[in-house]
């Protein structure tokens, strides 16, 4: 049967009609090949690197290297305040712009913070995220570049030497914790200006050849002070045979639970000194502080080297003034504090109390006392 120019197609492929008129093609006269899809290999899960949180930076600062229980008190702190002006939110170490630590400042100015807080604050924020940069390899922002961490210029802190007299005089009764505050204080003066922290930890063991020899807890500088009569006395009076401390502040030997007898009685001691500031009205509040800068103050009045006191308090200071300090010898602070405890010592110290003035009788408590002070003296 004749189909015209039409013509049934080979059947080798599915019957349809062709175009039999047409040229035909290459690949019409070739098997039909399809093509594989293209396919790429599964990739392996991503695995991104873990945001390092400001909550977990701190701890690592605090506990990978070696810093003061105080200072890591402050970075603690110092992240709390952070996190609450970022709405109670942990924050991702890369997000610490230079915007939003500018922020900050504004926010504790307007909720009232002093400036050695905020500076204080911002010191810590920016050990801890410095410590994050170079621990966990994270691109520098800079957020601190404009931020105050330094030294801010604060209230006079120091009262004159007349009006630690007048404290000494008053009479308050042994035993109580006003007259520990109170002797604390003047054994800071008579101790060059020793600080709280210290005072509350020393022990017996730092007494060596008639010298206290210790180092401080805040910088681990290393402080020599001469024992005087009026630290002796204070001393005395508070001796016990089973407590190796010279004051009744730390009794337990777990770390932690000693820190927190120190925070506790570092509190209750500044209520109890502004308390007797008003008993002698005092026109400063008067705090640990005082003491410190008494003793400073009242030994540059008296013309010592500003070298000598800085040794003296066991100060750290610029490069510059550690080159005087290293070729100080000991000596030479004693001196310096001999002065100052000429301008502010009251003697008898008995007569400052509630007990009467008859000569202290050598019973066996006194006797244990003397007997292990001497030693000190005598190694």
């Amino acid at each position: 049967m004749q189909l015209g120019h039409w013509q049934f197609a080979s059947s080798l492929e599915k019957r349809k009609f062709q175009d039999f008129s047409a040229p035909i093609s290459e690949h019409q006269l070739l098997p039909k090949v399809v093509a594989a899809p293209v396919t790429t290999p599964p990739s392996s899960p991503a695995h991104p690197k873990p945001k390092p949180l400001l909550s977990e930076c701190v701890v690592d600062k605090c506990n990978g290297s070696s810093i003061s229980a105080s200072t890591a008190g402050n970075c603690h702190t110092a992240v709390k305040v952070f996190r609450k002006y970022c709405g109670d939110k942990d924050i991702d170490m890369n997000l610490i712009t230079q915007d939003l630590v500018k922020g900050f400042e504004k926010w504790m100015c307007h909720h009232n913070l002093k400036p050695t807080t905020r500076a204080c604050y911002m010191a810590s924020l920016r050990s801890v995220y410095n410590r994050a940069v170079k621990h966990h390899k994270l691109k520098d922002n800079h957020p601190f570049l404009d931020a105050h961490t330094g030294h801010v210029k604060t209230e006079k802190r120091s009262i004159e030497a007349d009006m630690v007299k007048k404290i000494g005089k008053l009479k308050l009764k042994v035993g109580t914790r006003l007259c520990l505050a109170r002797d604390m204080f003047l054994f800071s003066i008579y101790a060059q200006g020793m600080a709280f922290a210290d005072m509350a930890n020393m022990n017996y063991s730092h007494i060596k050849d008639g010298k206290i020899e210790y180092y401080r807890q805040k910088t681990g500088n290393r402080v020599c002070v001469e024992l005087n009569s009026e630290m002796l006395k204070i001393m005395k009076r508070y001796y016990q045979k089973n407590n190796d401390h010279l004051f009744p502040i730390i009794t337990s030997e777990d770390p932690a639970v000693a820190y927190r007898q120190y925070c506790s009685a570092l509190n209750y001691h500044n209520r109890l000194l502004k308390k007797i500031g008003k008993m002698v009205k005092l026109n400063v509040p008067l705090t640990s502080y005082v003491s410190r800068h008494t003793w400073a103050s009242l030994s540059y009045a008296l013309h010592i080297p500003l070298a000598v006191i800085s040794q003296g308090m066991g100060h750290s200071s610029t490069d510059i003034t550690n080159v005087y300090i290293r070729g100080l010898n000991d000596n030479s602070v004693s001196e310096a504090n001999e002065k100052v405890l000429n301008e502010v010592s009251v003697t008898p110290i008995g007569n400052r109390c509630n007990t009467d003035s008859r000569p202290v009788p050598y019973n066996d408590a006194n006797l244990h006392f003397y007997s292990k002070i001497r030693k000190f003296f005598y190694k």
